[in-house]
């Protein structure tokens, strides 16, 4: 009977309302779950262990912690699910979850455009010192830079660092290079790290946290003289005490896409230093909706 089925569904955990609105939940429970919705961008980890109990996949759609006392309390999670691609900061357990045999998945693609338009959007701003040639700065007839005839370094050639490729290719560069631990299909040459940061202008870093400190204190120094930074990557990929000086002399530029690490980043130019109030590059309409759909089918095809 009905009753019987009902208690035979999977339960699915789906926190915060951001990135998976009612119609994709409806979706999942005509698929056969019974949803259980923790409608909070940041749950304590009482509240995640609480919600748990009894559940088989967790979709993470706040910006909570999933540590390894949370994965310890789990009873019947079988996987994860990240809105997103790099779950390592919201996972720091992911370690225990593998042991534990709890699969981590996530949506690889979902958001590349939104998160190429931002970096490419933060290179221009800052190349062509949008904010000082405008009513909000003093700048009158002054000329900037420009992505044309630049040489494009990419720091990771994965899906956002090609969709970068794609969006540039149109502007002219002089050339695009990349460095990649691995050889990548695409239309841009191969380099080691140090000829691409000695060499280029304008330099996107699309890693993920897994890489490390790749632009450590030695590194930064390599950075060629006027060029411009932009990373859409976590910050322990950068040396920020090692940029900061070279940011003060005015050799370097720099954009990302979390807030300033210390209160001497927000005395800088915002030409010098561009920096969000909150992490945005992800934030479009249309790369939340991807986001949404790609996560509901991967948790659907889970019953499958």
């Amino acid at each position: 009977n009905c009753y019987n089925c009902s208690i035979m569904k999977k339960k699915i955990l789906i926190t915060d309302s951001f990135f998976v609105p009612e119609g994709h939940k409806e979706r999942l429970r005509n698929a056969g779950y019974e949803v259980v919705h923790l409608d909070k961008v940041k749950a304590s980890e009482a509240e995640i262990i609480k919600a748990l109990e009894g559940v088989s996949v967790y979709i993470i759609g706040g910006i909570e912690e999933v540590n390894d006392k949370v994965i310890e309390s789990t009873d019947m999670l079988e996987t994860i699910i990240f809105t997103g691609v790099d779950y390592q900061k919201f996972v720091p357990g992911s370690v225990k979850a593998i042991e534990k045999g709890i699969k981590i998945l996530n949506a690889p693609g979902a958001n590349a455009v939104g998160v190429a338009e931002f970096a490419v959007g933060v290179a221009l701003l800052m190349q062509r010192n949008l904010v000082s040639i405008s009513r909000l700065g003093d700048k009158k007839n002054f000329t900037t830079g420009s992505l044309q005839d630049s040489v494009i370094g990419l720091i990771g050639a994965g899906n956002i660092g090609q969709t970068i490729l794609d969006i540039v290719t149109p502007i002219q560069p002089k050339e695009v290079i990349y460095y990649n631990r691995s050889e990548k299909d695409v239309k841009a040459r191969r380099v080691e790290l140090d000829e691409l940061l000695e060499k280029s202008d304008i330099i996107f870093l699309t890693l993920p946290m897994s890489a490390g400190e790749i632009l450590d204190k030695e590194n930064i120094a390599k950075l060629k003289k006027g060029s411009l930074l932009v990373s859409v990557s976590p910050y322990n990929l950068i040396d920020f005490d090692a940029l900061l000086p070279r940011l003060k002399a005015g050799e370097v530029r720099c954009g990302v896409d979390w807030p300033s690490p210390s209160p001497e980043f927000d005395e800088l130019s915002i030409d010098v230093w561009y920096s969000v109030n909150s992490h945005s590059a992800y934030n479009t309409k249309q790369a939340i909706n991807k986001v949404s759909d790609s996560v509901t089918e991967t948790a659907i095809g889970l019953l499958k």
